[in-house]
């Protein structure tokens, strides 16, 4: 029987599973059983696992993964608080020379204007824009590792009572809490997962 999906069908933590061994991000699925075809037993697999491309054949319950998540969550965000607030201090107090964007798109924007006027061969040209651009994408890379985490969202959140609330919340209320803190969940095979909380760059 093939499997439909419905408006009032919601899927707490679509998008933010990954599969430990390919990387893709885990589907939606349900159960029934034969004596009670009325209650449906959410929870997510990768299709690439059950297409036989991808080793992984894990079965990810919603029920347990939601009571996983609300008996950690607060202690592992304060530890994610602090370790960033360590590193954030850490960044101000030595800041690593990093590569200048700026001046690599002006070294590129006067490379175009030489290849234009015809004072550069097409090889030269293309040699020299293949290893500007490269180091324009080290250095965009480099700012975003360096520059420090915005923790203000995930104090505000971690210092309201949202364990009490989550009780009365509705299911799609419920999916938009865990999707504003919540970047990606990977399991780690074993009942335990490796959260990564959802922080903005200051």
């Amino acid at each position: 029987v093939k499997k439909t999906q419905r408006p009032d069908r919601v899927y707490l933590f679509t998008g933010l599973l990954i599969c430990p061994d390919c990387g893709n991000t885990l589907k939606g699925t349900f159960k029934t059983y034969p004596n009670d075809r009325m209650i449906e037993y959410k929870g997510y697999r990768c299709n690439n696992g059950k297409l036989k491309s991808c080793p992984y054949r894990g079965y990810i319950s919603q029920n347990k993964l939601e009571k996983y998540l609300l008996a950690h969550i607060k202690t592992d965000l304060e530890r994610y608080i602090t370790e960033s607030e360590v590193s954030n201090a850490e960044k101000r107090k030595s800041p690593q020379k990093t590569l200048d964007a700026v001046k690599i798109n002006e070294q590129l924007r006067r490379l175009n204007t030489v290849f234009i006027t015809g004072n550069i061969s097409d090889e030269d040209y293309a040699e020299e824009a293949k290893k500007l651009k490269t180091a324009l994408e080290k250095a965009k890379q480099q700012e975003k590792e360096e520059a420090p985490v915005d923790l203000s969202g995930l104090k505000d959140f971690l210092d309201s009572n949202f364990l009490d609330m989550y009780k009365s919340m509705s299911a799609e209320d419920k999916r938009r809490m865990w999707r504003s803190i919540i970047d990606s969940i990977i399991p780690n095979g074993d009942g335990t997962y490796r959260i990564v909380f959802r922080s903005p760059k200051a």
